[in-house]
């Protein structure tokens, strides 16, 4: 739907800032249906506040500025990018969409922005205003899937360019490894495993996922303390890290469970691997006051497209599985066969529930 004539930036020419957010929605919902990238690039004039000291008569060289850098950017961008601007008398920031094109792409575009914004030869009083610009480059769906999240990473990324000095170009990062253990984190494990079942689709690729939890895990940090409880889980991590092919991705799900996405492998193949796992779990020595730490997993195993289509219920397969192994003893791999759930309306607890899972 195209903006109305209220929404464009009487000064400048571009969007009012106001129309950012429904702007970005509808290009993010587009890109969502169609499975394409998309590119914002946020702008800030840097020192904007500094021109009524230098300049004197602020309200003339506002304006002649946004005008100059305004139409700069509609000369570079295309006839589909979507240019924002808000502006006042103390800071001058553009936001800009690109649809389908590339984080790397849009980087590329800013850099050569940056250049000719610093090049700009803007006269007041024949005197020329020294320009430089601040930028901040996020794609979806990596640093975000909304508007606000997309927003919020390349404010975040701006923030830091200003922060270092400005006059530079930065690419906004979503922080998608666990400090603690080094694997990627939740977040990213839903990407990923979004993008693997979206990959297996198109090529026609079996894939599966390997839930596991470790064992009493809460009894450790209550009996011997939250440092050997991390000691615990980097241990493992250092075990996924090496038990897996280098196509596979482990990842902590959360808290003392991990994910471990295995592209292109079969349910027995995955559960050949989640049992050699298993075994070295257990196998490890975990010393604490003299003593080893008894230590086992417990493992929940689902496939694509055995066991569904979607993350959702992929997901919800494994933890069933995994739920199951708890039920029977622990320290074993189950792998998902036969499901069924009732969700309880409103609730994250399951209603009624059947099984037909094999270890």
């Amino acid at each position: 739907m195209e903006p109305s004539l209220v929404m464009i930036e009487r000064i400048t020419g571009p969007y009012k800032y106001s129309y950012a957010d429904e702007a970005l929605e509808q290009n993010i919902n587009l890109a969502k249906q169609k499975g394409l990238s998309l590119a914002i690039i946020a702008i800030d004039i840097n020192y904007f506040e500094n021109l009524q000291k230098e300049f004197g008569i602020l309200n003339d060289v506002v304006k002649l500025v946004s005008q100059k850098v305004a139409e700069l950017l509609k000369a570079t961008f295309r006839s589909n990018d979507t240019i924002c601007v808000d502006v006042g008398l103390n800071f001058l920031y553009f936001l800009v969409i690109l649809p389908n094109i590339s984080r790397e792409s849009a980087y590329e575009s800013a850099e050569k922005l940056r250049l000719a914004i610093k090049s700009l030869e803007i006269k007041y009083n024949a005197q020329i205003i020294p320009l430089t610009a601040s930028f901040a480059v996020a794609g979806f769906p990596l640093q975000g899937k909304t508007a606000t999240s997309l927003l919020l990473a390349a404010k975040g990324a701006l923030y830091k360019t200003k922060s270092n000095g400005g006059d530079r170009v930065c690419l906004a990062e979503m922080p998608i490894i666990d400090e603690l253990t080094g694997l990627y984190h939740f977040c990213y494990a839903q990407e990923a495993l979004e993008q693997n079942i979206n990959l297996a689709k198109q090529k026609d690729l079996s894939m599966a996922i390997i839930l596991l939890d470790i064992d009493h895990f809460k009894n450790i940090n209550n009996w011997v303390g939250h440092p050997i409880g991390d000691i615990v889980l980097q241990k493992v991590a250092e075990l996924l890290k090496t038990h897996f092919r280098d196509s596979d991705i482990p990842c902590r799900y959360g808290g003392d469970e991990f994910l471990v996405i295995l592209p292109n492998a079969s349910c027995n193949s995955a559960y050949k691997r989640a049992e050699e796992l298993r075994l070295a779990i257990k196998s490890l020595e975990i010393n604490y006051s003299d003593h080893i730490l008894p230590l086992t997993a417990s493992f929940g195993i689902a496939c694509f497209p055995e066991h569904g289509e979607t993350v959702d219920q992929i997901i919800n397969k494994a933890d069933a599985a995994l739920y199951k192994a708890k039920r029977d003893g622990r320290d074993q791999v189950c792998q998902c066969q036969q499901y069924l759930c009732q969700f309880m309306k409103g609730e994250d607890l399951w209603n009624s529930y059947e099984y037909d899972l094999g270890k």
